[in-house]
């Protein structure tokens, strides 16, 4: 499967299925977020969704839930915290898996 960023991966788990409402001004938009564990397995990591996507870099998990984590959460957007939530639950479910 391709993967946005230009990786073909193979999906090895499912961890998280998070349901939320976001709300835009006067409009509610109901939301599902359906995060996977996967390999990479061919591919080269490029942007392909040029729209969505500015730049890509492989991270650690610390620097994740590091300094990026403070950053999206110091943004004051929505956007960026909601995707700091996802990045700390999806950690934590796999720690809680073993994983």
């Amino acid at each position: 499967m391709r993967e946005e960023t230009g990786l073909d991966i193979e999906l090895r788990r499912f961890v998280l299925d998070v349901t939320l409402e976001v709300r835009c001004r006067d409009v509610t938009i109901p939301w599902r977020s359906l995060v996977f564990l996967a390999d990479a397995v061919g591919g080269s990591l490029d942007i392909i969704d040029t729209h969505e996507i500015h730049a890509l870099r492989v991270m650690t998990k610390e620097e994740l839930l590091g300094e990026v984590e403070r950053a999206m959460l110091r943004s004051g957007w929505g956007g960026f915290k909601y995707r700091a939530f996802l990045c700390r639950a999806f950690f934590d479910e796999l720690d809680r898996r073993e994983v």
